[in-house]
């Protein structure tokens, strides 16, 4: 079984793939910027409005989760092999997708 691992680049994305490397992890694609949001209807801008609004609240609420979860088991945080590491600017772009 193969697994490529799509992430962005943040502290969890270490955790998830030192999580999962046993299970046959080869490739990670690893997004380096921003989701460019491109809106063309008001259902899009009211989707894209309410979850920038949101996203600051939902870290806010779960730092104190996150404390106990990393408190509760044992995390390994070493980084991701730079060989494994696929670098994109933006994850769905064609010539990612197609290889």
């Amino acid at each position: 079984m193969r697994i490529v691992l799509c992430t962005g680049d943040h502290w969890s994305s270490t955790l998830v793939y030192q999580a999962i490397r046993d299970l046959g992890v080869t490739h990670v694609i690893m997004e380096d910027g921003p989701t460019p949001t491109h809106v063309d209807t008001w259902k899009e801008l009211l989707t894209q409005s309410y979850i920038r609004f949101l996203t600051p609240m939902m870290r806010r609420f779960s730092r104190e989760r996150i404390k106990e979860l990393q408190s509760r088991y044992v995390f390994c945080d070493d980084p991701i092999p730079e060989q494994r590491i696929a670098r994109v600017v933006f994850l769905f772009k064609g010539s990612c997708i197609s290889d």
